[in-house]
């Protein structure tokens, strides 16, 4: 996904669609943000957001283009 156009990542939807929400931990869209920015090379820089479905908490992460594409 870094290497193309960018996209959307649902994180809290099983495969099935069953959705599950996130684990606490990880409902703080800085902290997202921050561990994907840091846990990759080079950077990826998200923009992500929090949405709630059925009461749970969804993270919808939303990919900028990455700088390096396949040639």
């Amino acid at each position: 996904m870094t290497n193309t156009k960018g996209g959307t990542l649902y994180l809290g939807v099983e495969d099935n669609g069953e959705i599950t929400g996130v684990a606490k931990k990880h409902v703080d869209a800085i902290r997202v943000t921050a561990l994907i920015a840091n846990n990759t090379v080079p950077p990826v820089f998200v923009r992500a957001s929090i949405i709630k479905e059925e009461d749970k908490a969804l993270r919808l992460t939303t990919e900028i283009e990455g700088v390096l594409h396949p040639t």
